[in-house]
């Protein structure tokens, strides 16, 4: 928002507005934990309630703000403004070699594309990930104040259910055996906004297993916090496993199949 100020695409009034609409959602979402705790709601329906207030607002503001200011604010403007200025620094470097740049336009040219189609997923789980670590620092903040949150699970006690894991595996499948197209697209996105979901779920059942094992929280945490990089390398296969782990998790809870029970919170 502020590069787009600088640059000029949009204005000041612009980006008054755009902080006017943000609070929107982040005063909608400050009430809805305040009800939560007060109601003792569940903490998958509270994240849930929060990651839909957050996105709504987000898509509403974008709404509102490509109305006024397209081309600072269309997402299929703003790949394509990347995508070309990428671009524009390749061609640089490889000025005397046509082929090359005509392989990396034609390999941005895919990237743009798949990016616009996922972008949906993109926001809804940047709002997952903005509910989750918003109801998490409440949590955190109502525990201080010696308040009873008991009835919002610790991190490794996080576990999907069967029916969700069956979700899964059921758009998994259609998403692999489905024609290029709108549904293709859509299966694709709930695909992605799944596995962000599963993939918090397989980090948890690494804590328990490491929990049961005898470990403290101090070095769990270091081992959770190598995962996430970990993930993105050899192939992305670490994060198959991790969510692969959490949707087998859900459906056959390997938890309760254990000798070794754990009672109380960290």
């Amino acid at each position: 928002m502020f590069a787009a100020v600088l640059s000029g695409e949009a204005s000041f009034a612009d980006a008054v507005i755009f902080g006017a609409l943000l609070m929107v959602p982040v005063i909608l979402m400050g009430l809805t934990l305040g009800f939560a705790a007060n109601l003792k709601l569940s903490f998958y329906k509270t994240v849930l309630i929060l990651t839909v207030l957050y996105l709504a607002g987000a898509l509403t503001n974008m709404k509102v703000l490509s109305a006024a200011s397209p081309a600072a604010f269309d997402m299929e403007n703003v790949i394509a403004s990347a995508v070309e200025q990428i671009q524009a620094g390749l061609d640089n470097a490889y000025a005397g070699n046509p082929e090359v740049q005509e392989l990396f336009r034609a390999i941005l040219g895919e990237i743009a594309k798949t990016m616009l189609t996922i972008s949906p997923a993109i926001f809804a789980l940047l709002s997952l990930l903005t509910a989750y670590v918003c109801a998490v620092l409440f949590k955190a903040f109502r525990m201080r104040q010696q308040a009873d949150m008991s009835f919002w699970p610790a991190f490794y006690r996080l576990r999907a259910d069967k029916l969700s894991g069956i979700l899964f595996i059921v758009v998994f499948l259609l998403n692999a055996v489905a024609p290029e197209g709108l549904f293709s697209d859509a299966s694709l996105n709930v695909l992605i906004i799944l596995s962000g979901a599963f993939f918090l779920f397989g980090l948890a059942f690494i804590d328990w297993r490491l929990r049961a094992s005898g470990l403290k929280a101090a070095p769990r945490r270091l081992i959770l916090i190598a995962c996430i990089p970990l993930c993105t390398m050899f192939f992305m296969i670490p994060l198959i496993v991790v969510i692969t782990l959490g949707v087998t998790d859900g459906i056959f809870d390997f938890r309760t199949r254990t000798l070794k029970k754990f009672h109380g919170e960290e």
